[in-house]
Order: structure tokens, then sequence, then C-alpha cells
């Protein structure tokens, strides 16, 4: 009751001295000079904005709400925490309309009402409360960003085996934020001189943990414990405990673990056994001209790895303890009889019917038909910075006079044998100037095969498409 009579007897006193104002024509005075402007004893958060137009309240507000936006805040969680800005958040101002609400303060329509709202601001300060809100397109921006730097995946445990023991590593719990708070704990920092943000979150159990691998590391164990002997004659093999661990992997079935045999780490280690008694095959070498043996060749003994594997799988998995002895079974092959020709030199009988035969080194073309050759010329080859390719060719098309875009010079007599590589007529020129015969015995071309006049008519007018054509030094 004593509060209340004070408020009361202080209103009753405040009337007086805006009608004592306003009687002695001060008020009127102090309207006028406001005119246009935010009455004296005016604020927004502790911001004075007395005799400021709206415009320049305006600007005040923004440039304060500029400086507290870029002001960091900490998002925290029980596990985690990230720094960043409030200008990050989406938090946004509308600073026009708290510069219109604050001119509003002690203004009335009403002569009455206005004449006491405004001496009410002369003796007593009014202070309004800023009021942010936060910009849906940017926040949501913004929550993507800080919520994944806040959540994280759980870890699942692993098993693994590392020369020959069992590796286990324990997983770890994740994290997933509750964010539905985060609007209005971010629009409260307006009004709050704390900067922490405290989010809730729940804690994300792994898939996998140490209890599914019981079973397996049992498995493990008791493979890696095996004395299992490889034999072939008197030799024989014994993996180490290391080795057998590369033979190992596991399998997930729906979160129960159990052991795989990696097949190919196996055959790697009997490849490597064998290589002490394997005898690799060498083929048979017969000259293709006189039939000659060059090389009588060997017949090759193999370990058959499907059946030492078949084996292994067969007996490793079991519970007893008794050793593992795999007798290492073998097969044979035949060597295969192939015809070699002699790799320098003019060889006639080189394929069946006629082909070409090329010989840089003394740069020489002849026509060769089966076993018979028929006639040589003498040629230019390419030159060393551009040489004729070597190997086995056929002609892939014919042409009596074709043109070289990239030279500019017509190749009379022209025979494709790979690409842009042919045979032909020494070249010429547009201005009826012809390559000179005396180049012709030393490589100058651009890896074509040129042939003087007459020879290259010649050779044009024997072969067909598909001819082949041998080059070699």
């Amino acid at each position: 009751m004593e509060l209340k009579a004070k408020k009361i007897i202080g209103g009753m006193i405040l009337t007086v001295l805006i009608l004592l104002l306003a009687a002695s024509g001060s008020l009127f005075f102090y309207q006028k000079a406001y005119a246009g402007k935010i009455y004296k004893n005016v604020s927004a958060n502790n911001i004075d904005l007395s005799g400021l137009t709206k415009i320049q309240a305006s600007a005040i507000i923004d440039k304060n709400f500029q400086n507290y936006a870029d002001q960091q805040i900490t998002i925290r969680t029980e596990n985690k925490e990230i720094t960043t800005y409030i200008k990050d958040t989406g938090l946004t101002l509308d600073s026009t309309t708290i510069a219109n609400n604050c001119y509003s303060t002690g203004r009335d329509v009403s002569f009455v009402r206005h004449l006491f709202k405004s001496g009410k601001t002369y003796f007593i300060k009014s202070s309004l409360k800023i009021d942010p809100k936060i910009d849906d397109s940017k926040y949501e921006e913004f929550k993507k960003i800080a919520i994944n730097q806040l959540n994280f995946e759980p870890k699942d445990a692993t098993l693994a085996i590392e020369n020959g023991q069992i590796k286990e590593v324990e997983g770890s719990n994740g994290q997933m934020v509750e964010a539905d708070d985060l609007p209005s704990q971010i629009i409260s920092l307006a009004n709050n001189t704390n900067k922490t943000i405290v989010l809730s979150s729940n804690t994300v159990k792994p898939n996998i943990t140490s209890a599914n691998f019981s079973e397996a590391k049992t498995q493990t164990e008791n493979i890696l414990q095996k004395n299992l002997t490889f034999s072939y004659e008197d030799k024989s093999f014994t993996p180490s405990r290391r080795e057998l661990g590369l033979w190992l992997g596991f399998k997930n079935d729906i979160g129960k673990f159990s052991v795989t045999l990696n097949e190919n780490n196996i055959k790697a280690y009997i490849n490597k056994i064998s290589k002490n008694f394997e005898i690799e095959k060498r083929d048979k070498k017969v000259n293709a001209n006189d039939g000659n043996i060059i090389d009588p060749g060997q017949e090759g003994k193999y370990v058959d790895k499907n059946v030492a594997l078949s084996q292994i799988k067969s007996q490793v998995y079991a519970a007893a303890a008794a050793p593992i002895k795999i007798a290492l079974a073998t097969y044979t092959q035949a060597p295969d009889e192939v015809k070699v020709f002699p790799s320098e030199g003019l060889v006639p009988g080189r394929f069946e019917g006629k082909y070409i035969d090329v010989d840089l080194t003394h740069q020489k073309l002849c026509k060769v038909e089966s076993t018979a050759v028929l006639e040589c010329f003498t040629i230019s080859s390419g030159k060393p910075s551009m040489p004729t390719p070597t190997g086995t060719f056929h002609i892939t098309s014919k042409n009596p006079k074709q043109w070289s875009r990239k030279y500019s010079l017509w190749m009379p007599y022209w025979e494709q044998f790979n690409g842009d590589y042919g045979l032909h007529e020494l070249p010429e020129w547009p201005n009826g100037y012809k390559e000179g015969e005396a180049h012709l015995g030393t490589p100058v071309s651009h890896g074509c095969v040129r042939l003087g006049t007459g020879p290259a008519e010649n050779v044009y007018n024997w072969t067909v498409i598909g001819t082949p054509v041998f080059i070699h030094k």
C-alpha cells in the first residue's frame, strides 16, 4: 500500500510539474525545439537518441548494431564448442522501426495527451528495448555449417592382424546436437552480456563395439597357433605366425564377425615357396627357313595352387590343435613349338605369297614372293630425327599422286602402310622441283620410304591392298 501510495503521489507531482511547465509556456517551446526530432531522455538499449531525427537515429542504431554483430560468440555442447561471429548467425535489426518508435515516444494525436506525454519526457528517461529478429535463410545456412561442426559420427571398433598379433581398437561415441532453441538463444544475446550459447546433445553409440569381436578373436588365435607344413619331395616349408596372419581377414555379417581367408595372399605364399622347385616352361624354337632346332625347349613343372588352397580351407578352421601337413601336388606343361625368323637382314619366306621387305641398314627395298627375292631397289628412309618405324605392316591405301598438306608437296605412287607413313616416289613440289636421285641410299626423308623414278611405279603396280610390309634394320 505504501509503494502504491508513493506512485500515486509521484504521478500527481509529475502532473503538476507538467501543468506548471505548460502554464509558463516552456512546454510549448520544448515541443517546438524538438519538432521533427526525438524528445529528450529517449534512448534505445541505453543509446541516447535525444534531439536526433529519425534518419540520424536509424544510422546510429545501425552502427551500434554492426559493432555488436562483429563480436564473437561461443556455441558449446557437452563435448565440443565452436567460435563464430554474431553477424553470421542471421540476427538482424530493423533500425527504421526502432527509430520511428523512439520518435513516437512523447507524441500523440490528441492535444492533451501529447501535452502530457511530451512533458513527461522532459522529466523522465525512457529507454526502448531493441527487438532483433532472425533472417530465416541466413540462419539456415549458418545452422548447417555450425551444427555440422558440432555433430560428429561415432567410430566403430576395429579388428585387425598386424605382424601375427590381433589388434583391437575400441570405438567411440558420436554426438547429435539439439538445435531447436538455438534461434531464441541467438536473439537473447542482444540483451545479454554473456556471449555463450549452450546446446543440448544426444549421444550416438557406435554400431560395432569390442563385444562383436569375441568369436572372431577366438577363431583367429586358433588359426595363428596352427602348426602348418607344406612339403614337396624332400623339401618342407612352415609359414610363420606373421605369414599366417597375412592369410586372414574378417567378415561382418550384421554385427557378427568371423574369420575369412585371403586366397590371393595364400597363393602368393605358395608361389614364393614354389620357386624352390618349380621349372619354367621354355618353348621349342625352330628356324622358320630350314626347320633346324634352335632351342629344344624345356618341359614346365608347376604347383597346383588351387589344390593346395582347397586343402588349406578344409583343415585350417578345425578346432583341433593337431599339425596340418599339406603335400604339394604338381602338374607339367609341354613346351610349345615356335618358328623363329632371324631378326636382321633379308630373310625370304617370312610370309606366304608376295610381300615387301625394307632393310633400313642397307637402304634397300625388295619384292619377295614366298621364298623368292624378285628384285631390290635403293631407297631413302627417315632421317635420324624422324626415323621410319620398324615392324610388320600392311598396305592400307594407294593413290597414284598423293598431296601432303603437312609439307605442301606431291608424293607420286603413294602406298600407305602405317598412319602418315607410306612408300612413294621422290617428292615433287608445285613449282616443278623434284627431289634428286642422289638422295637415294641416304636416310633423309620425314619417315616415309622413298623410291626412285621407275621403281616406285614398279612396286605400286605389283602390290595390292593388304600386301605385308616388313621393315627391319
